[in-house]
């Protein structure tokens, strides 16, 4: 049990710092999808969040409102990358760094993978988990989990692209579409956890002022 708190701990603070160095690698690069993708790891973390079931109501409130507000400011920033993709897709008008852009790439590909391993690892210890819209049965749980990561491995086949030639920098803005939808998709099923979470909330609320 300590092991695997442990290891949860160690995690979510390399994700966090991998998050933040993806960032700021894409901003500094000028690569939108390596920031939309830093983005991405985040939102896919905030969707394993297990919330606290034993605190007090008061507490648990605090919780799915935290996640819900983070969760609609993740939201808001998905359609700015859309938005802003389609604007740089129509000129094409800036240039990419292509040591921030490798240097970000490789830790955007250790996260994927780190994150993929803890979805597993979530699924295989909790047979009912489900935060998904569509993730009814073990199967598709690891069939989302395996083709959601695979897609988000899209980042590197567009650094490759850029790093051979820059008449490539579409593929920069087609990764940032791509991984705007992905960013889209757990925000859905944070959003149906932070429902049902609210609804069991509910109930234990009345449970404890019965008491």
């Amino acid at each position: 049990m300590a092991a695997g708190e442990c290891r949860k701990k160690l995690s979510t603070t390399y994700i966090m710092v991998a998050v933040i160095a993806q960032i700021v690698l894409g901003i500094l690069a000028s690569s939108l999808s390596l920031v939309a993708d830093g983005t991405r790891a985040f939102s896919d973390h905030l969707e394993l969040f297990r919330y606290d079931r034993s605190a007090v109501p008061s507490k648990r409130f605090i919780e799915i409102i935290t996640v819900a507000v983070s969760s609609i400011i993740i939201f808001v920033i998905s359609i700015i990358f859309l938005l802003t993709a389609s604007s740089r897709a129509s000129s094409l008008d800036f240039d990419i760094n292509l040591l921030f852009l490798s240097i970000g790439t490789a830790i955007s590909l250790a996260t994927n993978t780190v994150q993929m391993i803890g979805h597993f690892h979530a699924w295989r210890s909790d047979p009912v988990y489900s935060l998904s819209i569509y993730v009814k049965t073990h199967r598709s749980r690891v069939l989302h989990g395996v083709l959601y990561h695979i897609l988000a491995y899209s980042i590197l086949v567009s650094s490759i692209l850029i790093i051979i030639s820059k008449n490539f920098l579409i593929a920069d803005c087609v990764t940032t579409y791509l991984i705007s939808s992905l960013i889209i998709t757990n925000v859905a099923a944070t959003s149906i956890k932070c429902y049902q979470e609210y609804f069991s909330l509910e109930i234990a609320r009345d449970e404890y002022e019965s008491l």
